[in-house]
């Protein structure tokens, strides 16, 4: 279960850097922190398996319709791959030649994930999970459950769910990308990181 509020900036923890390659940039390598830096709220969701998937696509979806187009306001989608072979075939596709040049990036995204980029994504392979000291501190330890985090510009987990949304997470979710945006509402209040 996810709090019922974000964590008090000088409270969070720092997020794992998730690096890997993008659909829209496949050469290069995309960073997670980089990403958040320039935007003041970044949903980030990692899983390694379609079940997983399943589990942070309520999150994704409620953030995209809340805040469509919102410059301030990024998603991340991290896919781990464990498997050398399942990694380099989609490694493969993302680089590919073939499969990229006939659909726009937008297209890319909708054949992908089956919704519109509606707020700026980046799609995110990665063979790297988070290594035991991060993950033990920010507890994401788990490879086949679904991770998401709501980040500040600074990378600080403000906010955290694992699984499928519990009845009323998904408003608190969106409660505090508006607080971290600037758009709060008063009787919104934060709370302390449990240890």
């Amino acid at each position: 279960m996810s709090p019922h509020a974000i964590f008090k900036a000088e409270r969070s923890k720092y997020a794992p850097n998730f690096t890997g390659i993008t659909i829209s940039s496949p050469g290069k390598d995309f960073q997670t922190v980089s990403f958040a830096a320039e935007k003041k709220a970044t949903l980030v969701t990692f899983f390694s398996t379609q079940m997983a998937y399943r589990m942070c696509k309520p999150y994704l979806e409620a953030v995209e319709s809340t805040f469509p187009s919102h410059p301030a306001v990024g998603v991340v989608r991290v896919q781990f791959e464990e498997n050398w072979m399942k990694w380099a075939i989609i490694k493969y596709v993302l680089r590919g030649s073939t499969l990229r040049p006939q659909y726009t990036p937008e297209q890319q995204v909708h054949l992908n994930f089956g919704s519109p980029p509606d707020v700026e994504e980046s799609y995110v392979l990665t063979k790297n999970f988070v290594n035991r000291g991060e993950g033990e501190a920010t507890h994401i330890t788990n490879t086949q459950v679904g991770y998401v985090l709501l980040l500040d510009s600074k990378s600080r987990i403000r906010w955290m769910a694992t699984g499928m949304p519990w009845p009323g997470e998904l408003d608190v979710l969106k409660r505090g990308v508006a607080k971290l945006i600037g758009h709060e509402n008063t009787d919104y209040q934060e709370v302390d990181v449990a240890d």
